[in-house]
């Protein structure tokens, strides 16, 4: 049986600290991450460790990302 590491975040409109939560992602080391809230202050550490990503980050609270380290496509279907 084939397993993953799921993470899901709210990262509260840019106050989540980028370094922490890079910090967060490498201690856990999840396969698959959903963030809501996502702001531009934390979108490049998500970035800079997944290869596989759909990250849409704002300030108005409707920030979105979805990544992954497996191969992945993200949209609508």
């Amino acid at each position: 049986m084939t397993s993953i590491r799921v993470l899901t975040a709210n990262l509260f409109n840019g106050r989540a600290h980028p370094l922490e939560f890079g910090k967060l992602l490498d201690r856990a080391r999840p396969d698959l991450i959903a963030v809501q809230e996502l702001a531009p202050n934390v979108a490049p550490e998500i970035a800079r460790r997944f290869r596989f990503r759909d990250l849409d980050a704002r300030l108005d609270h409707l920030g979105l990302g979805i990544a992954s380290r497996l191969p992945a496509t993200f949209g609508v279907v």
